[in-house]
């Protein structure tokens, strides 16, 4: 196999328009596909028998989302490479988080003041 350019793809997906389906997934016995990839760069998964539920798609310049759960499994790291150990641990760096005035009644401490 002859090694590319910087400037040349190994595949290449043209589109008409940003709705083209650049990849497509699924099982024998499927009726829809499982996981789709268009050509404005958003990924679909479905269950292989009804339409796609879940999708990843840039939303905006440097802004990946998702319009439905996002779960992760073991550790969350947003900012920072350091997660201080442990497991389930989110690791966040560089953030403000502004408190709410008056937590819920259940969230107080009984050693809280009352606002």
């Amino acid at each position: 196999m002859e090694a590319l350019a910087t400037t040349q793809s190994a595949i290449l997906v043209d589109g008409v328009d940003a709705t083209v389906k650049a990849l497509q997934a699924q099982v024998t016995g499927d009726s829809v596909k499982r996981f789709q990839v268009l050509t404005d760069g958003s990924m679909s998964w479905g269950s292989g028998s009804a339409t796609a539920d879940v999708t990843l798609y840039r939303s905006a310049a440097d802004v990946l989302k998702t319009d439905d759960s996002f779960h992760v499994g073991v550790n969350l790291r947003v900012n920072t490479t350091s997660l201080g150990g442990g497991v389930g641990v989110i690791g966040l760096a560089n953030t403000t988080t502004v408190r709410p005035r008056t937590p819920p009644t259940a969230a107080r401490s009984m050693s809280s003041p009352e606002p």
